[in-house]
């Protein structure tokens, strides 16, 4: 991608001079700077098996966890239906 920044002479002089001092050209001392001070890429959304496995099983550990004594929502109960039958 090519960028156009229009900058002041004082601004451009600043750059060139401390593109002199890192010892680059005037282009790659910009486009480190700009990597430098961007956002990192965002995470890949996607999981690997191994990543998928250890979720799961972790999952699993926190259901087992829990107290098997309460007792289980009927699912008719859950119904949109069964919910609001007192609004008719």
């Amino acid at each position: 991608m090519t960028l156009t920044l229009n900058l002041t002479p004082d601004k451009t002089a600043r750059l060139q001079e401390q593109a002199r001092q890192a010892g680059l050209p005037l282009e790659d001392y910009v486009q480190q700077v700009l990597e430098q001070n961007t956002l990192p890429a965002a995470p890949p959304t996607e999981h690997t098996a191994e990543i998928w496995a250890e979720k799961t099983k972790r999952f699993f550990q926190w259901a087992d966890s829990q107290d098997r004594t309460i007792p289980v929502v009927p699912l008719e109960s859950l119904d949109r239906e069964h919910m609001y039958e007192e609004r008719g």
